[in-house]
């Protein structure tokens, strides 16, 4: 049975690779840094070894240097499998360090045992690869030169007996190589071996440089003090074992220059023996990898590491479903996929800035990373989107108990810069297998059922249902027609009529959007108005009411009617837009209609949202004279210390109100307050929904202004309501 050694720093990451190859009849050893998997390999050398490159203590690259250069190791194959480097310059250079094969995660668990095999096999017949030796070669050179310097010393008192003219080829010798080191890029220091420290007896000018010390500085010091209390690291380990094994040894460090700041370099030690054999002296070439290993980081970073709040991004989430899925093929655990969208994100966006949305962004995703395991994964897709990855679960249910967990530590109260405040959100879910076999499907899957939690009122999580695809679908269908009836003139206009409740005569109309499929069907708003709001599409769609509303109002006037105001509903986007009283005002002259027959009806709650906003935007209209009503009044929550400061010109009572009025006496002095605080604050009152005799009785006799519903007149398109403009003259 082969044996191999896998070395990752990360727990979830060995258990999954462990369980998939004793899957396939392979024994196992683990080990979390390089260092840990040197002792276990030079204790009892194993078939093969798969390695990860970022690793705490001692790196990939790192442990591959060691491994091809330990006589024993180097015909053990090593396999770099990774998720971070995946450019071709960075195989190539694992492949120079001796790396048998390079596999980036994730893969198919097929594929990658089929690599693996293969490299195996090749290991069988003595096909390994051996890293580049140039950084070797350059250490014989500086060592052959350092073995004639020292003996030439050591022996100098028998060569004063000897010519003078082979003191002289000797100085000459001692000379060269003195200038060849003086010359030299990369720092150079020369130490003696001894106890019970090793202490420095040369170092050339390059050494200075790189480090800060000069050489009276550190001459006679130990070479330790370059690592400061950073004595620990695992390469020092590996560079105390060449010296002691008499053999060339190579590092990487984190070092300190003299002033205290850390840098990195690569040191490669080889010893300097007399006759007997005995390591007298080791020479030590530093090159300064800062810049490398910044550079590395940096790519680590992008590739993996969601830049505003250091979750996962989507690459490391593809790969870590990849590698769980794998694993729970053969297991009999269960995988899920949680989809969380913060609820209501954008107002805070928009109302105080996306430097605190950024903020509350990195908040809420310490707090999600806080409700999961060490085996779990949470990354952030963009946005205040995130998903997490629930590994190793005994069943699909269990993702409950961490949404809820999630969604209670989101509500917490947060204070951000000095303001507190409170968020909720939407969860949806998906297990693997039954909801979907692939990252895609299930991220897909559990995007469909975020939106049933949304649709069940936000600050709650929902599991993914097979009828939630067809939804999903129906909704992407009818996002893609509404933008095709944007494009090819498919939307109409009917107008309701509104009357006064004493009198019964006209006094306006309002403007309501139909969608006139192609198939002939008329599409109601309470369809296709709350994808528009979604898909951003609102914007559009209500621009072209005004603008085709104010162009009938133009075709009515030169037909001689006209005395009647036209009312159009804005969307909250519409409203909040600083750019809406100059839109109206170009459509106002390019139709040539006055303004006072334009009345604009925003919701209650949409203009609540920033009442001083709000102000600012109507009183903009206003002096157009363009006239605001409030819609739905009642259903909000109005501030009466705002409302009086707010130009109205009416409001609409809600028509829940209306139509439970004649049956619920409390509703009923509701409905008569709402008419006296029009009253009190000099506005209109306008009651909608009357469908019945009763209705309208009880409205008017409570002294309601104008009133529209089913009972006076339904919806209908312009050309049918030219009899009844005729007939009728508002204001007589």
């Amino acid at each position: 049975m082969n044996r191999v050694l896998i070395v990752d720093d990360k727990a979830e990451n060995l258990y999954l690779l462990r369980m998939l190859l004793q899957g396939h009849g392979y024994q196992v050893q683990e080990a979390a840094h390089g260092a840990a998997a040197l002792a276990l390999a030079r204790h009892a050398p194993p078939d093969l070894v798969i390695s990860d490159l970022l690793m705490p203590e001692m790196d990939g690259y790192t442990l591959l240097h060691a491994w091809k250069s330990d006589a024993r190791l180097r015909v053990v194959p090593f396999i770099v499998y990774t998720a971070t480097y995946t450019d071709h310059q960075n195989e190539q250079l694992a492949r120079e360090f001796g790396a048998d094969a390079f596999i980036v995660k994730p893969s198919d668990p097929a594929e990658f045992i089929r690599q693996m095999e293969g490299v195996l096999e090749r290991a069988r017949r003595g096909e390994q690869n051996l890293p580049r030796q140039q950084a070797e070669q350059d250490a014989v050179v500086l060592r052959s030169y350092s073995e004639v310097l020292i003996r030439k010393l050591e022996r100098r008192s028998a060569q004063l007996e000897q010519s003078e003219r082979e003191l002289e080829h000797a100085m000459r010798a001692m000379h060269l190589h003195s200038r060849a080191l003086h010359a030299s890029a990369n720092g150079v220091m020369i130490a003696e071996v001894r106890k019970p420290e090793n202490r420095i007896i040369y170092v050339n000018p390059a050494f200075e440089r790189i480090t800060g010390f000069a050489g009276d500085e550190v001459l006679g010091a130990s070479p330790q003090q370059l690592l400061g209390q950073d004595q620990q690291q695992s390469g020092v380990e590996e560079l105390r074992a060449a010296i002691r094994e008499h053999r060339d040894g190579r590092a990487v460090l984190r070092s300190r220059r003299r002033d205290g700041s850390a840098f990195w370099i690569e040191l490669t030690l080889s010893p300097v023996m007399d006759d007997s054999g005995t390591t007298t002296h080791v020479i030590g070439i530093l090159d300064d990898i800062s810049d490398r290993k910044r550079f590395e980081e940096e790519l680590s970073r992008q590739a993996t590491v969601d830049a505003l709040t250091g979750l996962a991004n989507r690459n490391l989430l593809e790969d870590r479903v990849g590698v769980t899925i794998a694993f729970t093929q053969h297991s009999a655990r269960v995988m899920a996929l949680l989809f969380i969208d913060l609820d209501q994100f954008k107002r805070i966006n928009d109302s105080l800035g996306h430097l605190f949305g950024d903020a509350v962004l990195r908040e809420a995703a310490r707090r999600i990373l806080a409700c999961l395991r060490d085996r779990d994964t949470a990354a952030r897709l963009g946005g205040d989107e995130f998903v997490v990855v629930l590994a190793d679960l005994a069943r699909a249910e269990d993702a409950a108990v961490v949404a809820q967990k999630i969604l209670q530590a989101l509500t917490a109260p947060m204070t951000i810069e000095g303001r507190t405040l409170t968020v909720s959100a939407s969860i949806g879910a998906a297990a693997y297998p039954q909801d979907g076999t692939c990252y895609a499907t299930l991220l897909r899957n559990a995007d469909s059922a975020m939106y049933r939690a949304k649709e069940a009122g936000r600050d709650c999580y929902r599991f993914y249902t097979a009828d939630m695809n067809a939804e999903a679908m129906a909704r992407l269908e009818l996002e893609a027609g509404l933008r095709q009836a944007l494009e090819n003139d498919e939307l109409v206009l009917h107008y309701q009529p509104v009357f006064d409740c004493q009198s019964g005569a006209l006094r306006g109309l309002e403007a309501l959007v139909r969608w006139q499929s192609p198939g002939g069907r008329l599409v109601p708003p309470s369809e296709f108005i709350p994808i528009a709001e979604e898909t951003r599409l609102i914007g559009k769609l209500g621009s072209w009411v005004i603008e085709e509303a104010c162009h009938q109002v133009r075709r009515w006037a030169d037909q001689g009617l006209d005395g009647f105001t036209v009312a159009v509903n804005l969307s909250p986007q519409q409203f909040r837009d600083r750019q809406l009283a100059r839109e109206i005002d170009d459509i106002l002259g390019v139709y040539r209609i006055p303004a006072s027959r334009l009345q604009l009806e925003i919701t209650e709650s949409g203009m609540m949202e920033d009442s001083t906003g709000a102000a600012a935007i109507i009183a903009e209209l206003n002096a157009l004279g363009v006239s605001v009503s409030v819609d739905d009044f009642g259903t909000g929550h109005s501030s009466f210390g705002r409302l009086h400061q707010i130009a109205l010109s009416e409001i609409k009572i809600d028509r829940s109100f209306v139509q439970a009025a004649p049956d619920n006496a409390a509703v009923a002095a509701m409905v008569g307050m709402m008419i006296n605080l029009a009253r009190t604050l000099r506005l209109r009152s306008v009651a909608e929904g009357i469908e019945t005799a009763g209705q309208r009785a009880l409205i008017a006799s409570l002294g309601c202004d104008h009133m529209q519903g089913y009972l006076l007149g339904h919806p209908q398109a312009a050309a049918e309501l030219e009899a009844l403009l005729r007939a009728h003259h508002p204001g007589d």
